[in-house]
């Protein structure tokens, strides 16, 4: 192959990877918040003290709940409301979410660290699903994580609770969301895919590559560049630009958030929720709470 076409190709190369950090960023780094969350969460290996890790993790990144926090609990705020059907990276930074998202971030964060999940619609008598919970395979059972409850159960042996143990009576439970014949009729909504030969090997090489270079040193320099970029927008069903992020102060926080949850630059984080609180951002109620958060982990 002669220089020039070597050089040419060269060139080819590196404008293809441009153009596709450009048009694809938000998809990129999605992947690489994924695996950065998955190991802030402490434990090893495929063991239950591992789960109980990342449950906690993500619960602690996306734990507000629109339904059930007291309206007005922080200085006169209202907490979010709306229902947003987003990818689990948007459901981390803007922290909060209802059962379904949240309980889809936790299970694409556990595969993160090697875990099969799985989304499980819960029903009622009338076959309406009036919940949503995620399951983890742990020690070949699929146990049980509430993530909008914040909440898992343990059977009457000590074990983290399946679906049958809480639909049977072996795990006792108690309070809202909590109706054991829910659990009974549970069903399926997605699931972890099982390593199946070459051709899942490659469909999954890119989340995987992806994932190592969200570990990697050049993760940090890949997110300082992104933040400097257009926030993604948010586009509903209906077409409308539900979010984009464009008021300085909600910037603001989505800036905190990403150095809450990728960097774990805590004092920079802290800073950008007290600016968005300052400018008066519609995410108020979000800045005050996790700046309360990190000023009590500081503390």
């Amino acid at each position: 192959m002669g220089r020039r076409r070597l050089y040419a190709l060269v060139g080819f190369a590196v404008v293809a990877v441009a153009m596709l950090l450009v048009t694809q960023r938000h998809d990129i780094y999605r992947q690489m918040l994924l695996a950065r969350v998955a190991d802030r969460a402490p434990g090893v290996a495929l063991t239950e003290d591992a789960a109980i890790g990342l449950f906690d993790t993500v619960t602690e990144f996306a734990a507000i709940r629109p339904d059930l926090n007291e309206v007005g609990a922080i200085e006169g705020l209202e907490p979010p409301g709306a229902v947003i059907d987003d990818s689990p990276s948007g459901t981390l930074l803007r922290g909060w979410g209802y059962c379904d998202s949240t309980a889809m971030a936790f299970v694409q964060v556990a595969e993160r660290r090697g875990f099969r999940g799985r989304l499980m619609f819960l029903h009622d008598e009338t076959g309406v699903s009036p919940h949503t919970v995620a399951t983890l395979m742990v020690d070949g059972e699929w146990r049980v994580f509430d993530t909008l409850t914040h909440r898992y159960v343990r059977d009457d042996v000590g074990a983290l609770a399946t679906l049958d143990d809480i639909a049977s009576g072996r795990a006792a439970v108690t309070g809202e969301r909590f109706d054991p014949a829910w659990y009974g009729r549970a069903t399926v909504f997605y699931e972890t895919p099982e390593p199946a030969g070459i051709w899942q090997w490659v469909k999954s090489a890119p989340t995987s590559m992806l994932s190592a270079v969200g570990r990697s040193p050049l993760g940090d320099v890949i997110a300082e560049v992104y933040m400097r970029a257009e926030p993604p927008t948010f586009i509903t069903v209906d077409g409308r630009v539900w979010e984009d992020w464009s008021d300085p102060g909600d910037r603001a926080f989505w800036e905190a958030r990403n150095e809450h949850l990728f960097t774990g630059d805590h004092a920079r984080a802290a800073e950008l929720y007290g600016r968005a609180i300052a400018l008066g951002s519609d995410r108020a109620y979000e800045a005050h709470f996790y700046l309360q958060r990190l000023t009590e982990i500081a503390g």
